[in-house]
């Protein structure tokens, strides 16, 4: 059965990554078949390609898969909220820009059928939620090991997270697909 998966490359804590299409019963650091893809998460903005029509040469029409992004939705009135996005946007994840749903329909078109789409907003909200109640507990140990600026930015970033599902400035999707001809 064939696999697509992201292989790692690079150099020791500068990876990139493949999106390769390999036999699932291989060891993923084996030769792979194609690859359809890439993510270079050390450009800027970080670089992320994906060939669907190449995706679409290995699947077999009928075939499903699934993938899930973080759309932006609403944007917010007031200057703080504002800033906290564009400090995500610029800090955490360098000229980063979450899709709208309807550019992901439009990019799955013309080769996929949406089967199903669901948004998982408030799961992905209380998510990033723990995630920052995690955070905070281990606050001492953070600083310690890493510096106060990575608990500071990160906890920033996740309050940011946690506040843009509750206000419906961000949401989860996952969509499941089949290819059509």
């Amino acid at each position: 059965m064939l696999t697509i998966r992201l292989r790692r490359g690079g150099a020791k804590h500068k990876p990139y990554y493949r999106l390769v299409v390999s036999d699932s019963r291989r060891r993923p650091t084996s030769s792979y078949l194609d690859e359809v893809g890439l993510y270079n998460p050390h450009t800027d903005p970080p670089e992320l390609k994906v060939d669907l029509d190449k995706v679409a040469e290995w699947v077999k029409p009928g075939a499903c898969f699934g993938f899930q992004a973080i759309l932006r939705n609403r944007v917010p009135r007031n200057r703080k909220d504002l800033a906290d996005l564009a400090f995500t946007a610029d800090v955490i994840f360098p000229g980063g820009l979450n899709p709208r749903l309807e550019e992901l329909v439009a990019a799955v078109n013309p080769r996929w059928e949406i089967l199903e789409l669901r948004t998982q907003r408030e799961c992905y909200g209380r998510t990033t939620g723990e995630w920052l109640r995690r955070l905070r507990l281990h606050e001492t140990t953070i600083r310690q090991k890493w510096g106060d600026q990575v608990f500071v930015d990160y906890e920033r970033y996740l309050d940011t997270c946690v506040r843009a599902f509750a206000a419906h400035w961000s949401s989860d999707v996952q969509m499941k697909l089949r290819r059509i001809d």
